[in-house]
């Protein structure tokens, strides 16, 4: 029972940890995404040199969708962990008789969370590229 006990107890540790991380994680990329923003709107903003801040630019564009791609499977491969913690923690309760207590909106609520963590995201980036492309182009 006090193996038991002690698994449950880490499940739940390690599902607490993953969802800060993930947090974090994701609002460290928004946050990125928006200084991209500001630094790629001033960069199109000085219209003295353009050739050199088009290069400039353009790596900025390259650095954001690189780490953006790299962010979404970073969150896809914590969805994957949370859905393996969550089903062990399903396990857990059915083997001792207690799948009645066990919310399974949970897991649901879980992959909501990621869902939208990976739209924020995107959103970000893409603003963060096109709106300063935009004073490019016209």
């Amino acid at each position: 029972m006090e193996l038991t006990r002690e698994l449950h107890q880490t499940l739940l540790t390690e599902l607490q940890h993953l969802r800060k991380f993930d947090t974090i994680f994701s609002f460290s990329i928004v946050f990125f995404n928006l200084i991209a923003w500001m630094v790629g709107s001033g960069l199109m903003s000085d219209r003295s040199d353009l050739t050199l801040y088009k290069v400039q630019f353009v790596a900025l564009i390259i650095g954001v969708v690189i780490l953006n791609s790299i962010a979404i499977r970073v969150l896809k491969l914590g969805s994957k962990t949370h859905a393996r913690l969550n089903n062990g923690l399903k396990k857990l309760f059915e083997d001792h008789d207690l799948l009645k207590y066990y919310d399974p909106e949970s897991e649901n609520a879980h992959q909501l969370r990621y869902n939208l963590f990976t739209s924020v995201m995107l959103l970000t980036g893409v603003i963060s590229i096109v709106l300063p492309a935009m004073r490019w182009l016209f």
